[in-house]
């Protein structure tokens, strides 16, 4: 199961009578609406949320084992994964017009279309729990392993490669699209922020440029295809 991180910050609460859930709350600036998750005897520990292609917010629950869907009028619909014991956890939209998310404890990717039809793909490496997934500038998808320390990438249709990082107990959790071009990423228990480019030429294959930088690091992109690590 990932480590959660402590929400501070966080507050439950009832609105006002006068402001029901899916009511006017979302015109009113601090106004927070909460839509609930749990039926009795259910713990759905909601992990990740992500805007998809349809107009609706797309999440994850953790330990039910299903990718939900919410309008931005609060209604709910829950799919549960074709591996029970999957434990979703990061999603994100993909550029093929469908949903991407990460299955932490069953080591896949998986894609749900807009009508809920879900395909899991497995990562070829074995205990790799997969954390943070994002949609590339490339038209794939790029995901971090947490146990392995590895970058993977995967292509609308399933294949995936793996870019193993310099320290594979780096610990690689969430990743995202810079506006640079590249993948930014960082590495919980290495400490250090990386950076990895996709769809560069090396000898005529795409080889993708990493470069992993300590916190307070700066400097430029990496220049030669390898895992090199900055320096302050």
């Amino acid at each position: 199961m990932p480590t959660p991180f402590t929400p501070h910050g966080l507050r439950r609460g009832r609105l006002p009578s006068s402001l029901q859930a899916g009511a006017s709350a979302a015109a009113l600036p601090g106004i927070i609406t909460e839509f609930t998750l749990s039926t009795p005897g259910s713990s759905p520990y909601p992990w990740d949320v992500a805007a998809g292609p349809d107009g609706n917010l797309w999440f994850t629950e953790y330990d039910r084992g299903l990718v939900g869907q919410i309008t931005p009028g609060g209604a709910i619909t829950e799919y549960p994964l074709p591996t029970p014991d999957g434990g979703p956890t990061g999603i994100t939209a993909g550029p093929d017009g469908n949903v991407w998310f990460t299955e932490y404890d069953s080591g896949m990717i998986g894609r749900i279309t807009p009508d809920g039809a879900i395909t899991d793909y497995r990562i070829p490496s074995p205990n790799s729990f997969p954390w943070g997934i994002t949609a590339g500038p490339d038209g794939n998808l790029w995901f971090t392993e947490y146990n392995n320390g590895v970058i993977g990438q995967i292509t609308a249709d399933g294949s995936i490669t793996e870019h193993p990082l310099t320290n594979t107990g780096s610990g690689p959790t969430g990743i995202t699209a810079g506006p640079d071009g590249n993948l930014w990423f960082v590495e919980s228990t290495g400490n250090q922020i990386g950076q990895i480019a996709p769809g560069r030429e090396h000898h005529g294959t795409p080889h993708p440029q990493l470069e992993q930088l300590p916190v307070g690091h700066r400097g430029g992109a990496g220049r030669q295809p390898v895992v090199r690590r900055g320096r302050r």
